[in-house]
C-alpha cells in the first residue's frame, strides 16, 4: 500500500524545504501599533500585494498597511494549504495562505509565458501597453542569474532532457538557485520589512470594503472591514462589497454599490492529464525524502551547506511545446506525484514523474456566492472540458502523447525500470505498463485523461483587465479599477 501523508508540507512535491527567516515577525498584534489611517492598504501578501507593498514603500512619505489573511513564511513546518477545499468540478484546488501567497511554495518554478500570448493582450484584447516588448524590460530587471545544470538530479540531467531532445524539444537554460526563493524573499526582504512606513499584519481577514457612495458621482473605497479569522478572494470580496453582477447581488440581497458583470466571471486554470508515472531505479529517485529517518542525511546537507537533495524543487524540469503556440507542457520530477502529493510511492518503489499540462484553457469559469456570509465558501467552477470547440481536450491529448514519447526514449529508459505489461487503464502503471504506448487510442487516453484530471492550481482571471468597463473589473493601469 502506498504511504498517505497527514501533512502535505512533509512531502517533497508540495515543498521542499523550510524558508529561512526574511523579516521580523508579523501578526495581528503588530497592527495594533500602528496608525489611523494609510496612504495604501493592500489586502493580501501573495503574488502582487508582496511586490506592491515593497515598491510603494520605498517612499519614506508613504505608509503602506499590508494584510495577509494566513501567516508568516518563515521557518515553516506546517499551516493549512487553504483552509477549504474548493469544489473544483469534483477536483481539488490549494492555495497558498501565507506572506508571497503560492509564491512561497508550489514547485517553485519562475518563467513568464510565450511572446506570442503578450501580443495578443495588446493586439486581440485592446490592451496596449502589455505587449512582450513592452513588459521584457521589467522581465530583464528580475532574471539576472542563470546558473548550470549541476544542481539537477541525474535522471533529470541525462534521462529528462536528453529524453527531450530526442523528441525534437531542445534545451534552454532557466533561472534556478539551491534556495528556496518567491516574491516574499525578493520584495520583503529584511531590510523592507524593517521600513518605518511598512505594517505588515497577518492572520488579518479583509471581509468587505467600506465605499463612500455619498461625497461624489464615483463610489470611492475609503477603507476595509477585516477580522481575525477567515475572509475573501478578490472577486468574492468585491461581491460581498455590493461590486458585481446584479442578479447575484440581488439573490443575496446585498445593496448594489456598482453593477459589473466581469466580477467573478472568466475564471481560466492549468489542468493536467494527472502523472504518467514510471517506475524508477534505485539512485534515480527522491522519494525516500518522504521518509523522515531516510530524508536525515539530506536534511543536515541542506541545513549545513544549503545543497543535497533537499535543494530540488521536485519539478526539475519542464518541456514546453507547440500544438498551435508554445501552449502544451511536461513537467519531469524524480519522484512520485500521485493525488496532488498526498500519497507516497509504495514501499521499496520509486518513481520518475511526468505531468503533461494544456497552457492555453479556452473554457471559462465562474465563482459566485453561497450567502452573504463572509465565512461561507463561494462556489468554485472552473468548466473543465467545456469549451464549444473541444480545445481543452485536444491540447491536453498532445500533451500527453509528447509525454508518452519522451517516456519511451532511451535516454530516459536507461534510468527506469520494467513493469508488467498491463493494458488495462485503470491499473496502477498505465500507460507506462501498456504493450505499445504509440497505439493506444485517442479516445482510452481522452476517458483516462478526463477521469483522473487535475489542477496545477494557477487559477486567474475573475477579475481580469480590460480597457473596456463593460467586459473588466481593472483598467489598464491596474491599480484603477472599473467597479
Amino acid at each position: 500500500m502506498s504511504q498517505q501523508y497527514r501533512n502535505p508540507l512533509r512531502n517533497p512535491v508540495h515543498y521542499t524545504t523550510p524558508q529561512l527567516r526574511v523579516g521580523p515577525p508579523a501578526t495581528y498584534s503588530a497592527a495594533q501599533r500602528i496608525l489611523k489611517g494609510y496612504d495604501y492598504v493592500i489586502v493580501g501578501a501573495g503574488a502582487a500585494g508582496s511586490v506592491l507593498a515593497s515598491k510603494l514603500s520605498e517612499d519614506p512619505k508613504e505608509t503602506v498597511l499590508l494584510l495577509e489573511a494566513g501567516g508568516d513564511n518563515v521557518n515553516i513546518d506546517e499551516i493549512k494549504l487553504n483552509s477549504r477545499a474548493l469544489p473544483l468540478d469534483g477536483r481539488i484546488g490549494l492555495r497558498g495562505r501565507m506572506i508571497g501567497g503560492c509564491t512561497s511554495m508550489n514547485s517553485m518554478i519562475y518563467h513568464h509565458c510565450s511572446k506570442t500570448y503578450f501580443d495578443e493582450l495588446a493586439s486581440v484584447h485592446g490592451c496596449h501597453g502589455w505587449s512582450y516588448d513592452d513588459l521584457a524590460p521589467y522581465f530583464w530587471r528580475m532574471e539576472r542569474f542563470t546558473p548550470s545544470y549541476s544542481w539537477l538530479t541525474e535522471s533529470i540531467e541525462k534521462g529528462f532532457l536528453h529524453a527531450c531532445e530526442n523528441v525534437g524539444i531542445p534545451q534552454v537554460p532557466d533561472i534556478n538557485t539551491p534556495t528556496l526563493s518567491s516574491l516574499a524573499t525578493a520584495y520583503l526582504p529584511p531590510g523592507v520589512r524593517k521600513r518605518p512606513n511598512l505594517f505588515v499584519a497577518c492572520h488579518v481577514h479583509v471581509t468587505k470594503l467600506l465605499i463612500d457612495c455619498l461625497s461624489n458621482d464615483d463610489p470611492t473605497v475609503f477603507g476595509v472591514e477585516f477580522q481575525t479569522h477567515r475572509g475573501g478572494e478578490r472577486p468574492e470580496l468585491l461581491l460581498l462589497s455590493g461590486i458585481g453582477p446584479e442578479e447575484e447581488l440581488s439573490k443575496h440581497r446585498i445593496p448594489i454599490v456598482r453593477a459589473n458583470d466581469a466580477v467573478g466571471k472568466n475564471l481560466k486554470d492549468h489542468l493536467a492529464t494527472t502523472t504518467a508515472m514510471c517506475k524508477a531505479k534505485p539512485g534515480a529517485r527522491l522519494d525516500y525524502l518522504g521518509s523522515t529517518f531516510k530524508a536525515m542525511p539530506s536534511i543536515a546537507r541542506y541545513k549545513l551547506f544549503g545543497g543535497g537533495p533537499l535543494s530540488s524543487n521536485a519539478g526539475e524540469a519542464a518541456a514546453f511545446f507547440r500544438s498551435i503556440g508554445p501552449d502544451v507542457e511536461s513537467i519531469g520530477s524524480p519522484l512520485a506525484y500521485i493525488h496532488h502529493g498526498d500519497e507516497a510511492a509504495p514501499e521499496g518503489v520509486g518513481m520518475f514523474s511526468l505531468v503533461p499540462i494544456s497552457l492555453r484553457p479556452q473554457r471559462k469559469g465562474i465563482i459566485t456566492l453561497n450567502s452573504r456570509d463572509a465565512f461561507d465558501h463561494p462556489t468554485i467552477d472552473p468548466k473543465y472540458f467545456s469549451d464549444a470547440e473541444d480545445n481543452d481536450r485536444t491540447f491536453l491529448l498532445v500533451a500527453l502523447r509528447v509525454s508518452l514519447r519522451i517516456m519511451r526514449s532511451s535516454a530516459l529508459q536507461q534510468y527506469l525500470e520494467p513493469v508488467p505489461v498491463n493494458d488495462d487503464p485503470w491499473s496502477y502503471w498505465w500507460p507506462y505498463s501498456g504493450s505499445d504506448i504509440d497505439r493506444i487510442p485517442d479516445e482510452r487516453l481522452l476517458r483516462w485523461m478526463e477521469a483522473k484530471a487535475l489542477t496545477l492550481y494557477h487559477p486567474v482571471g475573475t477579475a481580469r483587465m480590460d480597457p473596456s468597463p463593460d467586459t473588466s473589473v481593472v483598467d489598464l493601469q491596474c491599480p484603477r479599477s472599473w467597479c
